[in-house]
């Protein structure tokens, strides 16, 4: 069966005066294998260093039947705690397949399955003093489409890395699609800085378009 990909890699870099914070690290990778079509839209509403991207991947079996739909949302960020840090995105790559086209994304409003993670880790000084706070959010929502059924399972999920896996099946229950979503978030500090202790919060929140920021 082919992969279908939306792979997404960010590296933000904090700097105080010329030197080293932190850099931020994180990759998104949604990958499923099927033998069905699939329509991918591809939303990047990135202001200055922040990440805020988004992505839809609808499946249609060759016979023109909607198998189901997935959205993700992807925020990184670091919120500056001293005057004169500086936070640089020094890597933005995106690997998709097929092609996606750019355009507005709507996350699923009702989705039959979702999950939702808040990643944070901050820099301190020598004096214990925050020099910033990475934040990583990642929303995942699926649904299928009349006649189908997907089931959504947590098969990872450690502090740097959550792992989704995801099976589509038709009406007969033979399987159609099977894929995963996996997150893995991490941090590194400057000389004269370490890291906090990782904070994460992971849920299958309520429905709506904004859950997180």
């Amino acid at each position: 069966m082919p992969t279908l990909q939306s792979k997404r890699t960010v590296v933000m870099q904090s700097t105080l005066q010329a030197s080293s914070v932190a850099t931020l690290f994180v990759t998104l990778d949604a990958s499923f294998k099927t033998d069905a079509a699939a329509v991918t839209t591809f939303d990047d509403a990135s202001a200055g260093s922040d990440e805020r991207t988004r992505y839809r991947l609808k499946f249609v079996a060759h016979t023109g039947v909607d198998i189901g739909e997935i959205t993700l949302r992807l925020i990184a960020k670091g919120d500056v705690g001293q005057d004169d840090v500086e936070v640089v995105k020094s890597l933005a790559r995106e690997e998709i397949e097929p092609h996606a086209a750019a355009a507005t994304v709507t996350l699923l409003v009702t989705p039959t399955a979702s999950f939702e993670r808040v990643w944070k880790q901050a820099a301190l000084d020598r004096e214990g003093r925050e020099s910033i706070d990475h934040l990583c959010a990642l929303d995942v929502r699926v649904r299928p489409a009349a006649g189908h059924v997907v089931q959504q399972t947590v098969s990872a999920q450690d502090d740097d890395q959550l792992v989704l896996d995801y099976t589509w099946t038709d009406a007969a229950g033979t399987p159609v699609i099977a894929g995963k979503v996996v997150l893995d978030t991490a941090a590194s500090a400057g000389a004269d800085h370490r890291l906090g202790r990782i904070r994460v919060t992971d849920n299958d929140p309520t429905t709506g378009e904004d859950r997180f920021g």
